[in-house]
């Protein structure tokens, strides 16, 4: 009867999921468990599941008790079975992210998100050809940024290779440039490019200059004062410009 009072149906009980879901301490789960097994119905568990959406957003699920993994994995929709590792959605969203036609545009764009967040290593190669290939600059970029939360030291020189044939407009040149900068390891196939002209050294705007000069890799940010020179100190005039903003 609890369950069919508005109140505790929408606010109180995923309000419930989200808190155990996001943090997932083994008492929480059982909670959680407790909860999905008490719903009533599909309509119940779809309620409970919009809570744990919202908590796992942004990453992927782990470290989950074999019983609730299941019980989640039981009526979970594309969004969350990818998020839980579900083989046959992953080889699904894979083919998603190849389809390059516009009425698949949307979901594309959403599925390229989501592989970024689950930082699946299999999306590699599905992300690296739409960046290079896809004929919508919106594409290319969700792809360079879901590459970019993906662990895989070879990428910086695959993107750099990509990239003179990267288009020049709307933002994608830069979208790369940005990817590359945010790793180490990507960071010095960007300043090897941009030392033997691969990369126009103005391509590489100051705020991308300035974090390969502060990276916590020596060889990175020796390379970069090299090819870049030294930070540019501030004067006392535009220093006190500064404070008085």
């Amino acid at each position: 009867e609890t369950w069919r009072q508005p109140l505790y149906r929408d606010v109180i009980l995923p309000r419930l999921a989200r808190r155990y879901a996001t943090d997932a301490t083994r008492e929480n789960q059982e909670a959680l468990l407790k909860l999905l097994n008490a719903a009533p119905d599909d309509a119940g568990r779809k309620v409970l599941l919009s809570g744990v959406k919202e908590a796992l957003a942004g990453g992927p699920v782990k470290e989950l008790l074999p019983p609730l993994r299941e019980a989640l994995s039981r009526g979970a929709d594309s969004e969350l079975a990818l998020r839980l590792g579900d083989q046959g959605v992953l080889e699904a969203a894979l083919k998603l992210v190849a389809d390059d036609s516009q009425a698949a545009k949307a979901q594309r764009l959403r599925t390229i998100e989501l592989l970024g967040q689950v930082a699946r290593p299999e999306a590699v190669a599905a992300l690296l050809d739409a960046a290079e290939s896809s004929r919508w600059h919106s594409v290319r970029k969700a792809a360079l940024a879901a590459l970019s939360r993906l662990d895989d030291a070879s990428l910086g020189e695959r993107v750099v290779r990509m990239y003179p044939s990267l288009p020049k407009d709307q933002d994608v040149r830069p979208a790369a440039v940005t990817m590359l900068a945010s790793r180490p390891a990507w960071g010095a196939a960007l300043l090897r490019a941009v030392g033997d002209g691969r990369i126009p050294k103005g391509d590489v705007p100051t705020a991308q200059v300035d974090r390969l000069r502060e990276s916590q890799d020596k060889a990175v940010a020796a390379l970069a004062e090299k090819l870049f020179g030294k930070a540019a100190r501030a004067t006392s005039a535009e220093l006190a410009s500064e404070m008085g903003r």
